[in-house]
């Protein structure tokens, strides 16, 4: 398939009406944070594929499960009245994240350019949930 196809695929003029309407409704609006949660994902897929095969069903598995918590997490919280307690979590599985992050490092499964990237990536998700817990601080 040619590059100027797939870009034609993913314009929402060919996407069915029915779920057009869906994607503009307002209430099924996404935070910018879960953008950025999607990308981060998707820039872990790209280097998680060359993860030695035996860390792929171990620390591959964790740092997957631990994203796939911190989108769950956020989508609780986007929800829920109160968010303190959803939001503490948050921060607890970006810290666990950060150490899987710093473990597949130290262990020499990515270089140092990628860790930088990816540690990037996890820093500005960081600085959105800090925001996020500073501002439902500051409402009190």
């Amino acid at each position: 398939m040619a590059v100027s196809q797939r870009f034609r695929i993913l314009n929402t003029e060919h996407l069915n009406p029915e779920f057009s309407a869906i994607a503009e409704n307002k209430r099924y609006k996404s935070l910018f944070l879960q953008e950025k949660l999607r990308q981060l994902a998707a820039y872990q897929r790209i280097i998680m594929r060359q993860f030695p095969r035996v860390e792929r069903h171990s620390l591959c598995d964790d740092i997957r499960h631990t994203t796939r918590e911190l989108q769950r997490l956020v989508c609780r919280c986007k929800k829920r009245y109160y968010k303190k307690t959803t939001l503490e979590d948050m921060d607890i599985e970006l810290d666990l994240l950060r150490e899987l992050v710093m473990e597949s490092y130290e262990s020499k499964y990515i270089n140092a350019h990628r860790f930088e990237v990816w540690s990037k990536h996890v820093n500005e998700i960081g600085k959105m949930i800090g925001g996020w817990i500073q501002s439902i601080k500051n409402k009190k």
